[in-house]
């Protein structure tokens, strides 16, 4: 796992749950795991895990959280007692903090070469906040960065997240393009012309390459065909 993408998407073990809530995690991973298949995680207690298979860059996989502002994973671990018996383990794989006023958000999953150890960071992703026709930026980087489109552009700082006020209500096509400042200069990072709808919606994460200079970045995107979203238990 990268250093520096371990400190952008990585969340201590020792964080403390609070208050109960039921979030909606579409989860998946950064990068496809070491070994094939993947580690099978889980959220909630070894008691009755909900298991989860993610796929990479792709927020198809959803599960639900019952807890409070932590979601704490685990990672499945299947051994042979002295009679030659399997035994499953449920063991702390990572946590992934979940911020107050959303109930549905995309997590990015890391995992050690191990498929041990790992963790997440979760991006509030519910319909209304990030409607379909929407394209939202997600700066990793230590820059601030515009996300424009057709020319019209709007700024994220360093570590932020912007969604752009342009919503496609039918087929469409435009450019996308993201420019970082560097050296007080704008520097092109993305651009793709293509068709945009109300059918979907797009998500385009944004990492400087740790050392590089002149300043590279690494950019990913998930095209997204959100479900609609139901009610919360409890509301």
């Amino acid at each position: 796992m990268r250093p520096l993408l371990a400190a952008l998407l990585l969340a201590p073990l020792g964080l403390v749950a609070q208050q109960e809530r039921t979030c909606l995690l579409r989860v998946a991973w950064w990068d496809p795991p070491a070994s094939t298949p993947g580690p099978t995680l889980a959220v909630g207690d070894g008691n009755e895990p909900r298991t989860f298979s993610p796929q990479v860059m792709n927020f198809a996989t959803e599960v639900r959280h019952v807890g409070g502002d932590v979601a704490s994973l685990r990672v499945k671990e299947v051994t042979k007692d002295e009679k030659g018996k399997e035994v499953v383990r449920w063991n702390p794989f990572g946590n992934v903090a979940l911020p107050r006023g959303e109930d549905t958000f995309g997590v990015l999953l890391t995992s050690d070469a191990a498929g041990k150890r790992g963790g997440g960071r979760a991006f509030p992703l519910s319909n209304t906040a990030f409607p379909l026709g929407s394209i939202r930026l997600v700066n990793l980087s230590n820059r601030e960065m515009t996300l424009g489109i057709s020319g019209r552009g709007a700024r994220v700082p360093a570590g932020g997240t912007v969604t752009h006020p342009r919503v496609f209500a039918k087929p469409e096509i435009a450019e996308v393009t993201v420019l970082a400042a560097v050296g007080g200069e704008p520097q092109p990072v993305f651009s793709t012309k293509s068709q945009f709808s109300d059918l979907y919606r797009l998500v385009v994460f944004v990492i400087e390459v740790p050392g590089s200079e002149p300043a590279r970045f690494e950019v990913r995107t998930i095209v997204d065909y959100p479900q609609p979203e139901p009610r919360p238990a409890g509301r």
